[in-house]
């Protein structure tokens, strides 16, 4: 039975993939100086960047789970019960579309520039669907406006820090922002990079706020480790792009 993350994520994915194709017919296309990406394009990049990420998820999620795996291998491809690394997602969606950036000889940047609202929306979707399913629960709180009542993946309902609800409110926050960006000239790489470092660095705050079971390295979450290595591959790339910007303007 598919559950509602695995169903938020593939309705995620179609509005991404008609986003990216209708997006200039709405004059919502991204223009970036100089770089223009046709429709074909940009919805070429993200399937191969879909289906690379979402292998390299639940490749990710397997091998941090290696213990439960190892004597249920068969389950590893269940992609439908859920079950994904977001940092290992990322690893793979950026590795395949750079390998089409190379094979297409088209910019990286601007594709990623292109894929960066249907990544909010991808990001928004998937913290709604763990807000169903009552995985990435919050740690146990005093009750309280901000901590309602709600269900771990075992029904039990308690007290809990918000934690879907702020993913996907962050997500909301982030996937505004781009798309009135969206509409100016800009420079190859900044949305991508705002994108990025937002999503990893909420991500990283509600690490620390989440109590379902996860590997661990030094007490900390293995996917907290993740968020800090993208968040500073963000930081670095948004810094990169402001000097190069004042170089230029000097």
């Amino acid at each position: 039975m598919i559950n509602a993350f695995a169903a938020a994520v593939v309705l995620a994915s179609i509005v991404g993939l008609v986003w990216l194709g209708q997006a200039d017919e709405w004059g919502m296309g991204r223009r970036s100086a100089g770089i223009r990406l046709t429709p074909v394009e940009r919805i070429d990049g993200a399937l191969i960047s879909l289906g690379v990420g979402l292998l390299g998820a639940r490749i990710a999620f397997v091998l941090a789970h290696l213990g439960y795996y190892g004597s249920h291998p068969w389950e590893s491809v269940w992609f439908w019960q859920g079950g994904l690394s977001w940092v290992g997602g990322a690893i793979g969606a950026t590795a395949g579309l750079a390998g089409y950036s190379r094979a297409r000889r088209r910019p990286f940047l601007a594709l990623a520039d292109s894929l960066a609202p249907p990544v909010a929306l991808f990001s928004v979707a998937g913290w709604i669907g763990c807000l169903v399913d009552g995985c990435a629960y919050g740690r146990r709180a005093s009750f309280g406006w901000l901590t309602p009542a709600s269900p771990d993946l075992l029904g039990n309902l308690a007290p809990r820090w918000p934690t879907q609800s702020a993913g996907a409110l962050l997500g909301v926050a982030l996937l505004v922002v781009l798309l009135l960006s969206n509409q100016r000239k800009g420079r190859p790489g900044g949305m991508a990079c705002l994108a990025v470092a937002i999503i990893s660095g909420g991500s990283l705050a509600l690490e620390f706020l989440r109590a379902d079971p996860a590997p661990a390295v030094a007490g900390l979450r293995l996917e907290a480790l993740g968020a800090v290595a993208f968040l500073a591959a963000g930081m670095i790339g948004l810094g990169a792009l402001s000097l190069r910007g004042d170089r230029e303007a000097g």
